[in-house]
């Protein structure tokens, strides 16, 4: 008698279990699963407002044109007139286009596209280019846009650091030009979509 109250105990004991288990099994695969929501990128809206996520406006100091730029891009003067956003990202202003350049270091282009940027007939460029100053041959990409005055504003997204200082030049002593990211890419082409007149 003892046996099988000790054996019904222990059925009941393993029968609960499994309920116990099966239970929280059933529970768990009827909860609804978390979603995992991707941080994705926010341009500026087409009219070139500031989207939510911040992107700060910037106007020439030639009075002609502002555009937006990203909220983690620093901005800096360098010499020449030339002004940089987040080390890779600078605008300049040309009185020839790229693709008559003449002199001994004008870049290689690899690739050239007609785009419109504010109803504008535009070139982007993706190409390579020697900087004059620390030698270093690298990849870029860059619009070129002709403005009212008659000259044409270049926007370039360089592969490394505009400022390539000796310091620097050593992190870099045989270098071979690599493509531009995509994400980095379409940060360029945001900002060349934002250039107002």
């Amino acid at each position: 008698m003892k046996s099988k109250t000790l054996i019904l105990g222990l059925g009941i004991v393993v029968l609960g279990g499994a309920l116990a288990y099966f239970g929280t099994e059933i529970k768990d695969s009827l909860a609804p699963t978390p979603s995992h929501t991707p941080v994705t990128y926010t341009p500026p809206k087409s009219d070139g407002s500031v989207p939510a996520n911040g992107w700060l406006s910037y106007q020439a100091p030639n009075g002609l044109f502002s555009m937006l730029y990203p909220t983690n891009y620093s901005k800096q003067d360098l010499p020449g007139g030339v002004t940089a956003f987040g080390r890779t990202v600078n605008w300049f202003q040309l009185r020839d286009p790229l693709y008559i350049c003449k002199s001994p270091d004008c870049p290689t282009l690899k690739r050239t596209e007609t785009v419109t940027v504010n109803g504008v007939q535009a070139k982007k460029y993706w190409g390579e280019y020697t900087d004059e100053s620390t030698r270093v041959t690298q990849s870029f990409i860059q619009y070129e846009i002709p403005l009212p005055s008659g000259q044409y504003l270049s926007l370039r997204m360089s592969e490394l650091p505009l400022d390539l200082g000796d310091s620097l030049l050593e992190l870099y002593p045989d270098h071979k030009p690599g493509v531009i990211e995509s994400k980095r890419e379409e940060i360029l082409n945001t900002m060349a979509q934002s250039i107002r007149f």
